[in-house]
């Protein structure tokens, strides 16, 4: 490729060198920005079963009907635990009568761990002790920060079976 001289074969040979080392780093470059914009597709994670059959639902041109008896609804206040999927001001159906005996992973129930305060986290673990059944909640938004205490049958007051996101700002 260099046909300079026996003084320059040097030079060339260390330009051509480093032209190799330069075109690795761009295809290095080149592979990350791909798997940034093509990332593996995500993994399957729990989501809540299904409360109702969809024979409830009735959809017509002006609206939505829901016909389940015993539904509740509660308004969310700002504790961002659950950002990316509600916030404040969203709506949340609530169903106090069902089976907590049959909640999974990726359920979400409403509990009250005896201070008058609800948590509204999904379920990420079942497990046993020596008292029975608990369960293990975290918010989507914490991470890596699962919820410390044990939630037993007897703190859950509702499970989630639906949510409308809704807000209180007029546009």
């Amino acid at each position: 490729m260099c046909n300079l001289g026996n003084a320059w074969k040097e030079k060339c040979k260390q330009l051509e060198n480093e032209n190799t080392d330069l075109t690795q780093k761009v295809e290095e470059l080149e592979k990350e920005i791909y798997n940034l914009k093509h990332p593996e597709p995500s993994v399957e994670k729990p989501s809540p079963k299904g409360e109702f059959p969809r024979s409830v639902v009735r959809t017509y041109p002006d609206r939505i009907e829901v016909r389940v008896n015993n539904l509740q609804e509660a308004i969310l206040v700002d504790s961002n635990s659950m950002d990316g999927m509600w916030d404040t001001g969203h709506t949340i159906l609530l169903k106090e009568d069902f089976d907590r005996d049959s909640l999974i992973v990726g359920d979400i129930p409403v509990y009250d761990m005896g201070d008058g305060a609800n948590i509204i986290h999904p379920i990420i673990s079942i497990d046993e002790d020596e008292e029975g059944k608990y369960y293990t909640t975290q918010g989507l938004n914490n991470v890596g920060w699962p919820d410390k205490h044990k939630v037993r049958n007897s703190h859950i007051k509702y499970i989630v079976v639906g949510w409308i996101n809704t807000h209180d700002n007029p546009s």
